[in-house]
């Protein structure tokens, strides 16, 4: 008998957030998609579960408008040997 692969904290993420929006008619707005999502996490603390919840969530929110509030990456970079100007 084959022996399964246990999921990745990733892949249960996702397996919890399908289970809690399959059901949602396609007009369902944004607000409602995440507040169905934020009730369905599974997991209240842990560094690791919750770094896979939030990178499921954000990819399942995407395609229907999420922006992440994420800050701008800054291009300048300081010199790495030199004076700083």
């Amino acid at each position: 008998m084959a022996q399964t692969r246990p999921m990745t904290w990733k892949q249960r993420a996702w397996q919890v957030i399908h289970e809690a929006t399959k059901d949602l008619p396609a007009d369902t707005s944004l607000r409602d998609r995440i507040k169905t999502v934020d009730a369905a996490r599974p997991w209240s603390h842990g560094s690791w579960p919750q770094k896979a919840w939030q990178a499921a969530r954000r990819e399942y929110l995407m395609p229907f408008g999420y922006r992440p509030r994420t800050k701008p990456k800054d291009t300048k970079t300081l010199p790495l040997f030199g004076e700083i100007k």
